[in-house]
């Protein structure tokens, strides 16, 4: 039958609020516009390199506690399930990435966040905002019957799933490996089995989502307020690279003329960082944890403060 002999027909599918379709749609496209450059999917790609190390790793050292050349060595040092002997904490790490999930997972995301997770928040975020205000498209955003809040969220959640592609996709993968790798290692060493080998693969899930989420939250919050600050992508990298190095610099030259004092990394946003994953996996860090969380907090609800304001002019021209 024709179309002309149907007729017209109403559409009686169910509709997304209006909200909800201009979040996705702003999502959307935050999505393809770093996806276009060639450049972004090669890097992602390297990206998942050190997590193809650190799987050689485990399966290097599983193998050779099979022998009973490494396992047996941890044990007869104190190390039966869930405890850590002295010689293996001081000593080897490589086999401690084995027994320790912990150790591995908070190893893993420390350095995604100073290699992979920093470019990555620069190349997918720098032009999110810094793009539309060069386009001069925030009126037209907002004559929309969008609100500020929908308007980030459609641009943080790109920059937020990006860096989880590169966080908390390769570390979960890293976590099962483990665990699959210390399957056929002997219980009595010290491996899981059974229903300890879901314990011990669910029991660090947890804090690994936490920690992945706190690199994504901070990393995106911060960009995003960078990339507000202008309409040049040069402008938003500049900003970005300077608030994340210089009150690192200024902590660590604080602590050398203070004798070890870490009074002034509260003030980081990378020293908070790296204090609230350590604390998340059980590590030592030298800045008290609830100190951490609130230079966390401060710096996060600062980024979205001068989000909102830098955005509070356009959205009045509704």
């Amino acid at each position: 039958m024709s179309l002309q002999a149907q007729g017209y027909r109403p559409y009686t599918g169910a509709f997304l609020p209006p909200q909800a379709a201009a979040v996705r749609a702003i999502a959307l496209a935050g999505l393809r516009r770093p996806w276009k450059g060639r450049f972004f999917k090669l890097f992602l790609g390297l990206a998942q390199i050190p997590a193809v190390v650190y799987a050689v790793i485990l399966f290097a050292e599983a193998g050779l506690a099979r022998t009973g050349g490494g396992l047996a060595a941890a044990a007869a040092a104190g190390g039966a399930r869930g405890e850590m002997g002295p010689a293996l904490k001081a000593g080897d790490d490589s086999m401690r990435l084995l027994l320790d999930a912990g150790f591995l997972l908070h190893s893993f995301l420390k350095l995604q966040l100073w290699t992979a997770a920093l470019l990555v928040a620069l190349l997918a975020g720098a032009d999110t905002i810094a793009g539309d205000v060069r386009a001069n498209a925030m009126p037209l955003y907002f004559s929309r019957p969008i609100t500020r809040t929908h308007y980030l969220a459609g641009k943080l959640l790109p920059v937020l799933f990006y860096l989880s592609l590169v966080t908390l996709a390769p570390a979960l993968l890293l976590l099962v490996a483990r665990v699959s790798f210390m399957a056929g290692v002997e219980p009595a060493a010290g491996a899981p089995g059974g229903a300890a080998a879901v314990a011990d693969l669910l029991g660090p899930a947890l804090p690994l989502c936490a920690g992945a989420a706190l690199v994504a939250v901070a990393l995106s919050v911060l960009v995003l307020a960078c990339s507000a600050a202008g309409g040049r992508n040069w402008v938003a990298r500049a900003a970005f690279v300077l608030l994340w190095f210089l009150p690192l610099s200024l902590a660590a030259a604080t602590r050398e003329l203070t004798g070890g004092l870490p009074i002034a990394g509260y003030a980081s946003l990378a020293d908070t960082l790296a204090a609230l994953l350590a604390a998340l996996f059980g590590e030592a860090t030298p800045l008290h944890p609830a100190g951490a969380a609130a230079g966390l907090a401060a710096w996060c609800a600062a980024g979205v403060g001068f989000l909102y304001w830098r955005l509070r002019r356009a959205a009045e021209l509704r």
